[in-house]
């Protein structure tokens, strides 16, 4: 209840201030649904049958807008929607939002999940459970075990297309459509990420066209993915995958890391702090300075990585690279030899990779005698320092930088 009171709470405040505005609610079927997703129906005459194809130039909806949560159904999910619709269990409303964004003239705030796993099955993309049993269509009872949607009886196939779901569509700005996707997803689990992601800031928005999550998830095209997080020759550079926005989150920590000069904390509540810090909510000029130093860097570390294609770091471990090269442009550094840099930061991080806790050159213990996996892993977010020293130890212990293929500028 509470839930709903919050939903209903913020929808009369953005509404008095015309800042969200709901049409009427509609009952919309299966089969108009699937129009707008670019599903339709064509007769085969020489079979004699209905097909459905997908023409992905008539689609009108967009299924993964930037602040949505990452496609994590499974099968078995997938075919207990399917289940509920044979069966008339009833749906919770689908939110769309109206929108000019190419050919798309809605998103979906709320349902994408479901309305993807409509599509998969009316396009035979799975099948119902072997041993699931029958439905009860006009008092017959009718055993759909093991079937594809094209494969049901029409009797079958007429029900699930005709079944309809209340849909609200409402016009709002971007700030709201994403407050208003974390309000109605309030009660389902969603990660740390997950709820920085949902908003609507530029921060926010870099980050999430850089990682692209959502849309890698939803197999839509991804034109402002960096490159770093794409394939080269068919092998990733890195070594960990979307789950739970790992890539968005790995670049909200590096973001934060060159806001700062000397970053204390990089945990979650830093990070929480720094999505909700003003001076990055619009193209200010911190904003703009620190997008093109981020950018910068990653270009950087895709180009290090390809030098190194083994090396396929960990999230974590993918951010002590970043606070690398980061730190040494803010030292004054400039990177002249890419490969030279590359297989020396190697060697140094297997040294890094020891258990033995890392002394200064004073003899004192750094991190309270923690190792660097520790640093990395457990308290890398909340002794940002120490974990920084560990990483250019190595680097500030040579005398002779051009063994790492920089030079002061």
């Amino acid at each position: 209840m509470a839930i709903i009171d919050k939903k209903s709470m913020f929808i009369r405040k953005h509404s008095s201030k015309n800042q969200i505005m709901f049409a009427p609610s509609q009952r919309l079927s299966i089969q108009n649904l699937m129009t707008d997703f670019g599903v339709i129906t064509e007769y085969n005459i020489d079979a004699g049958i209905h097909e459905w194809k997908l023409i992905p130039s008539s689609r009108i909806l967009n299924d993964a807008p930037k602040y949505q949560r990452i496609d994590t159904a499974t099968k078995a999910w997938r075919q207990s929607v399917i289940s509920s619709i044979l069966n008339d269990i009833p749906f919770p409303s689908f939110y769309f939002r109206r929108i000019l964004n190419g050919n798309f003239k809605l998103e979906i705030v709320d349902g994408g999940h479901r309305l993807r796993t409509i599509m998969f099955f009316i396009l035979d993309g799975f099948a119902m459970p072997k041993n699931y049993g029958k439905i009860e269509i006009n008092g017959s009872h009718v055993d759909v075990s093991g079937l594809f949607f094209s494969q049901l009886p029409e009797t079958v196939q007429q029900k699930f297309i005709r079944s309809n779901f209340t849909v609200e569509t409402f016009e709002s700005n971007n700030h709201v459509a994403a407050r208003m996707f974390q309000l109605i997803n309030d009660g389902n689990p969603m990660s740390a990420q997950e709820y920085r992601a949902s908003i609507e800031t530029e921060l926010a928005d870099l980050i999430r066209g850089l990682a692209s999550t959502a849309a890698t998830s939803a197999d839509q095209p991804v034109p402002n993915q960096h490159k770093l997080f794409q394939y080269s020759d068919g092998e990733p550079l890195i070594g960990f995958k979307y789950k739970d926005l790992d890539w968005d989150a790995s670049l909200a920590q590096m973001a934060l890391f060159s806001s700062e000069d000397s970053l204390d904390m990089m945990d979650g509540k830093a990070l929480d702090n720094f999505y909700q810090k003003l001076t990055y909510h619009t193209k200010t000029e911190d904003f703009l300075n620190l997008s093109e130093i981020l950018r910068h860097n990653l270009d950087y570390l895709f180009l290090i990585l390809l030098h190194i294609p083994d090396f396929k770091p960990k999230k974590n471990y993918l951010v002590n690279l970043y606070m690398f090269v980061d730190t040494l442009q803010k030292n004054g550094y400039q990177i002249i030899d890419v490969d030279v840099l590359a297989k020396r930061y190697l060697i140094d991080e297997a040294k890094r990779s020891t258990s033995v806790p890392l002394k200064t050159p004073e003899g004192i213990h750094v991190g309270n005698h923690s190792t660097y996996s520790e640093l990395t892993s457990r308290a890398g977010g909340a002794k940002v320092q120490d974990r920084l020293t560990y990483i250019m130890s190595a680097f500030e212990s040579e005398v002779d930088k051009t063994k790492y293929g920089v030079e002061r500028i």
